[in-house]
C-alpha cells in the first residue's frame, strides 16, 4: 500500500472519517513512522533485507568514505576480504586484499582489485562490494529524496496494515476515553510484530 493510503486507513480505523484533515494527514504521518521505526526493529537483521553496496576508489588513494549502515561482510571479485589485524594497519600494502577501517574510512590494499565504471562521475574505478543492512527510510507522501525517504513500506504488502494498528495504537494513547480502543489496538499491533518478525527471522 502506499504511504497516502495508510494515513486514509488510519483516519478511518480511529475516527471513522473518510477524508482526513491536513493536519490530521500529518499527525497519521507521524504516528505511522513511529510504528514503522518499531516494524523496521523486528525485520533490521534478516538476510532478507542484506544488500550490496559499491565503493569506489580515486586513482593513487587506497581509502574512501564508508555508509553509516551495518557492513556484514567485504567482498571483491566475489572473494570475502579480510579485516588486517590493527596492530598491522600500518604495513598496507600487504598484496592479499585486507583492509581496516580508519576515521569514517576504509583503507584497502587495491592489489587485484576489479574495476568498472563509477556511476557518480563515470570513471573507470577500482571498487569493493560491501554486503551491508539497509537504513531505514522515512515513510512520506511524496518522496524528494530518494536516499532518505519512501512512499511505501519496504515490508510485503500481507504486512502493510500492521503499521496502520500501530499507528492507531499510538494515537489511542494520546487521546483518554479510549481505554478498550487501546487494548483492542495494542493487541493488533503486538500480533502485526510477531508475524513480521515471524516472516523476517526465516531469512536470519
Amino acid at each position: 500500500m502506499q504511504v497516502s493510503e495508510l494515513i486514509t486507513a488510519v483516519s478511518k480505523f480511529s475516527f471513522g472519517r473518510k477524508i482526513p484533515t491536513e493536519s490530521d494527514r500529518l499527525d497519521y504521518l507521524f504516528l505511522l513512522n513511529l510504528a514503522d521505526i518499531e516494524y523496521y526493529a523486528c525485520a533490521k537483521s534478516s538476510n532478507l533485507l542484506r544488500h550490496e553496496h559499491d565503493i569506489f576508489f580515486n586513482v593513487n588513494e587506497n581509502f574512501a568514505n564508508i555508509p553509516d549502515n551495518y557492513i556484514y561482510s567485504i567482498y571483491s571479485n566475489k572473494i570475502k576480504l579480510k579485516e588486517l589485524d590493527e596492530k598491522k594497519v600500518f604495513t598496507l600494502p600487504s598484496n592479499d586484499g585486507s583492509y581496516y577501517f580508519l576515521d569514517g574510512k576504509i583503507f584497502v590494499d587495491k592489489t587485484g582489485l576489479q574495476s568498472k565504471e563509477d556511476p557518480l562521475d563515470n570513471n573507470v574505478k577500482q571498487y569493493i562490494t560491501l554486503l551491508v543492512r539497509p537504513t531505514r527510510k522515512i515513510l512520506v507522501e511524496i518522496v524528494t529524496d530518494a536516499l532518505t525517504q519512501v512512499d511505501r513500506p519496504i515490508y510485503p504488502e500481507e504486512y502493510h496494515a500492521g503499521l496502520i494498528h500501530g499507528a492507531v495504537y499510538y494515537l489511542c494513547q494520546t487521546h483518554e476515553g479510549f481505554i478498550t480502543k487501546i487494548a483492542e489496538s495494542r493487541n493488533n499491533w503486538l500480533l502485526a510484530k510477531s508475524n513480521l518478525m515471524a516472516h523476517y527471522v526465516k531469512g536470519v
